[in-house]
């Protein structure tokens, strides 16, 4: 019976830890060559550049440095691809903060493209760009969410159906156990 009631347990854990967990990335290629998008909510995020932001051919460009702010709770882990267009940089940046602007962790490159990942827990916004000045462009900006509070518009979550055959098969095996054990008897 001990069995049973773990397999049941862990049915359950799993079931509801994948029911609110979630990664989403966003392209930019949906917006138009030249659109400007600094202000902007494209979904999930506000990019927002000090002379602003514009699309074009599917990435991001035209500053040095952008910032991000994340309309959800949970934010545990950012990844985007940024490529410094003109060949001047001394770096790429990626920096990570809470929502009283503490620096949570920072990513760094020297080549002229690279993915820069950071995980940290409690993520309100990011910052992203070149050290030098010179322009960069960035491309499938993704995040990682886990939904801790309900947040409402943006947040990420694995539909709970995704999550039923878990429980499932648990139930499953509590049954096969209680089978099992009264036909002993």
């Amino acid at each position: 019976m001990k069995l049973a009631q773990g397999l049941l347990a862990a049915g359950f854990s799993l079931c509801v830890a994948s029911a609110n967990a979630g990664v989403i990335t966003h392209d930019f290629d949906g917006f138009a060559d030249g659109t400007d998008i600094s202000g902007v909510e494209i979904g999930y995020t506000t990019i927002s550049a000090s002379n602003g932001v514009i699309v074009t051919g599917g990435a991001i460009g035209n500053s040095s440095s952008y910032r991000a702010d994340f309309d959800m709770f949970g934010v545990i882990a950012v990844s985007i691809d940024l490529a410094d267009s003109l060949g001047g940089l001394d770096g790429l940046f990626l920096q990570a903060y809470d929502n009283t602007d503490t620096l949570l962790g920072s990513s760094t490159a020297t080549a002229s493209s690279a993915t820069l990942d950071l995980f940290a827990p409690s993520i309100s916004y990011v910052e992203f760009g070149g050290l030098g000045g010179a322009e960069v462009y960035g491309d499938n900006l993704s995040v990682t969410s886990i939904d801790v509070g309900g947040s409402g518009f943006g947040t990420l979550s694995t539909p709970l159906p995704a999550a039923l055959p878990l429980m499932a098969s648990a139930l499953a095996g509590v049954m096969y156990c209680g089978r099992r054990a009264r036909n002993r008897k």
